[in-house]
């Protein structure tokens, strides 16, 4: 991955950034009182430039790892959810054909209204919400706020 070897070579300035600190502070010993602080003000520049990226890259490693375990839910609960689909079409298959007698047709809408709707059916109510959920989380973004102010004039679900 390009970002991770960014933020690697980041992390491996490191110890070049206070190797420069400890020269720049053996250098103001040496030069004037205005050398010493143009360089002291250069020093810190240069310093909180490296902080800042430093903690940037620190901030984009973080939204990427959110982003990755998102997509690993929103991936497992597509999965779950095409396959509950799959279980139910199955299922419902069974009852394309209409039985001739009375008693096999009661059994059908039996089955169909309360094994099927109620329990089948029922038991997986949540799920696309929480799929429609999972996706906006992701096209949003972790701390972006509401996935309908993101987008306006767009809905989701």
């Amino acid at each position: 991955m390009r970002f991770q070897a960014l933020d690697e070579e980041i992390r491996r300035k490191q110890g070049a950034m206070n190797e420069l600190t400890e020269i720049a502070s053996a250098l103001m010993d040496l030069v004037g009182d205005d050398e010493a602080a143009v360089l002291a003000d250069k020093l810190t520049e240069t310093t909180d430039r490296y902080t800042a990226l430093a903690d940037a890259s620190e901030a984009v490693r973080l939204l990427l790892e959110s982003s990755r375990s998102g997509l690993r839910h929103l991936v497992l609960t597509y999965q779950d959810l095409q396959n509950w689909m799959e279980d139910m079409e199955q299922r419902l298959n069974r009852h394309r054909v209409l039985a001739v007698h009375t008693d096999r047709l009661e059994d059908q809408m039996e089955d169909l209204a309360v094994s099927f709707f109620a329990v089948h059916v029922g038991s997986k109510r949540k799920s696309p919400l929480g799929f429609v959920c999972s996706r906006q989380r992701l096209l949003v973004g972790p701390g972006q706020g509401n996935p309908e102010q993101a987008r306006p004039g767009r809905r989701y679900g």
